[in-house]
């Protein structure tokens, strides 16, 4: 039972962590309607910006260890929030009335984007941060130990939920936010200035992750996969408590994290004759957690049914298509382009990148065929490319087919 508990207040200190991650994209979703795949980016910048201040503060001058660890956590909280203010403003400011799926990828886009910059500035290798002064220790519980970093996340969480629900709830901004997560239309008869209000939310959303990113100091180190894997995390607790709802966020958080929690804490078990590995299922636990919601309630846990006065703002006009004599040239061009790099140069390099040019090109028409036909906009697309690449390696390696048969086979 003291492993149980200990498993759970780990448990709890990893939920308030997602949560401050999720809110804020709740947040912006539910006054813009944009899904920002960017998220996740704002979160691994706040703890890369909070790594690289904290520890040159703390370099210059050791003394201003504590003011160095905080004031790092605060300053990449407001540079993040600033970048995302001028993100709003100059990119996804002209998408709010675009099909989703431009969305989508535009917001995808400056993930590959982000991670680029973060590459040029900070390098491939991780970044860690100094343990927060003052907080290294621990106290003691059922004579186990329990780190009271981890003691002080567990209180945060609850902290910015109550602080979030007081500022959306008895401020006149808040006010203007809950009525535009309603009907932008009608709040901006009513006066509310929308370009302001949904630069503001989205700030404070951005700030939000890169807070949740900097927490982590002590806790990981910052490198690049940080981006889709926390934005992942995030869309799950978005989607499980319903698009917009922050209270909604806190308890799917929640709920996820005491699972993943238990998960950990149960190890190998057998049912019904099967050995599970219980550890291995804390990958997938909030998948399957995400998909048992959607059956029984489709709009989350707290969240609300899209109304008449929401769905005016999901525009279904798709974008002017070009004429076959531009698709054409733009086809030949690629085409041409591809060619040419793959014979340039004396190396296997150019010959490599046109097999991968080609392979993505087969990737891209096979999604746009079940877009296009079926109007599905899948990001699990790329599942169906990794199972065909492992069912073709598995039957070349282990039952020795031959290449033709194994590429053809597979699919």
């Amino acid at each position: 039972m003291e492993s149980l508990l200990f498993q759970l207040l780990n448990g709890l200190a990893s939920a308030s962590t997602l949560f401050l991650l999720a809110s804020g994209l709740s947040l912006i979703f539910g006054v813009s309607r944009i899904v920002n795949f960017a998220h996740g980016s704002f979160y691994m910048l706040g703890l890369y910006l909070a790594c690289s201040l904290a520890n040159g503060l703390t370099a210059y001058d050791p003394q201003l260890a504590v003011s160095a660890y905080w004031g790092a956590i605060l300053a990449s909280s407001l540079l993040v929030a600033a970048l995302g203010l001028l993100i709003e403003r100059g990119i996804l400011r002209r998408l709010y009335d675009a099909p989703e799926l431009m969305q989508l990828l535009a917001s995808f886009a400056l993930v590959l984007l982000l991670r680029d910059a973060t590459l040029a500035l900070w390098g491939a290798e991780d970044r860690l941060g100094p343990r927060a002064p003052g907080l290294e220790g621990h106290f003691t519980i059922l004579d186990r130990r329990f780190p009271v970093y981890d003691a002080l996340l567990i209180a945060i969480g609850p902290i910015v939920l109550v602080s979030l629900w007081v500022l959306l709830t008895r401020t006149s901004w808040g006010h203007c936010v809950r009525a535009a997560s309603e009907d932008r239309d009608m709040s901006a008869l009513l006066g509310v200035n929308q370009p302001r209000l949904l630069a503001s939310v989205f700030a404070l959303g951005s700030a939000l992750a890169a807070f949740a990113g900097a927490l982590q100091m002590p806790r990981e180190p910052a490198h690049l996969a940080l981006d889709l894997h926390a934005v992942g995390d995030a869309f799950v607790v978005v989607v499980v408590g319903g698009l917009g709802s922050i209270p909604g966020a806190f308890l799917a958080s929640l709920f996820i994290g005491l699972t993943k929690a238990l998960c950990a804490w149960a190890g190998d078990v057998n049912i019904l004759g099967v050995d599970l590995s219980m550890p291995k299922l804390t990958l997938v636990v909030e998948f399957v957690i995400m998909a048992l919601v959607l059956m029984i309630r489709p709009w989350g846990l707290l969240g609300k049914p899209l109304t008449a006065a929401r769905l005016r703002h999901q525009p279904d006009t798709a974008p002017q298509d070009l004429s076959k004599t531009q698709s054409s040239l733009i086809a030949a061009a690629i085409v041409l382009g591809v060619i040419a790099i793959s014979y340039a140069g004396s190396n296997d390099y150019g010959l490599i990148l046109g097999v991968d040019a080609m392979l993505m090109v087969m990737l891209a028409a096979s999604l746009h065929w079940m877009m296009s036909a079926a109007g599905l906009h899948s990001f699990g697309h790329a599942a169906y490319f990794g199972a065909g690449a492992y069912a073709a390696g598995l039957l070349s390696l282990k039952l020795k087919w031959g290449f033709f048969a194994s590429v053809l086979m597979a699919p």
